[in-house]
């Protein structure tokens, strides 16, 4: 397995939905990636919605938190990449073929990728502008 998808979900009945679509739509072979969604103890039918996806590794967690979700799903991991992305995203197509082909330059350690809202909100294109410089800068070798 080249590539383990990791997405928490809390309550996300409204989103998951596209989430599950996209990944499993992604351009990269199939059989070099799995899908694992963690439930972090919903209440609505999200985890029921997952269910309807035979290809995705459904777990629960029940300590609540992002954070533990996402470890629950990294101890449940196959892949030699680990990516993250949360339950209201959707994922281009290319997504998983872009890490794993930043993923063979032997410098790097992390990869990241750009926050664009589905929304023409000026207030939210800022902020994810912010973010996404703000990530560049951090991770930046001329950041010492």
């Amino acid at each position: 397995m080249d590539i383990s998808v990791i997405v928490p979900f809390y309550n996300e009945e409204g989103y998951v939905e596209q989430c599950v679509q996209a990944l499993l739509s992604q351009d990269y072979p199939k059989e070099r990636y799995e899908v694992i969604l963690v439930d972090n103890n919903s209440s609505d039918r999200s985890a029921e919605i997952v269910r309807r996806y035979p290809g995705i590794k459904l777990l629960s967690e029940g300590l609540q938190g992002d954070f533990a979700a996402r470890n629950r799903g990294l101890a449940a991991a196959t892949g030699k990449l680990v990516a993250f992305t949360d339950s209201n995203c959707a994922p281009e197509k290319d997504w998983l073929r872009g890490i794993s082909a930043a993923m063979l330059d032997p410098g790097l350690g992390i990869v990241l990728g750009r926050v664009q809202f589905a929304c023409d909100s000026a207030p939210l294109s800022m902020m994810a502008a912010y973010e996404s410089e703000k990530a560049a800068y951090i991770l930046s070798s001329n950041n010492k």
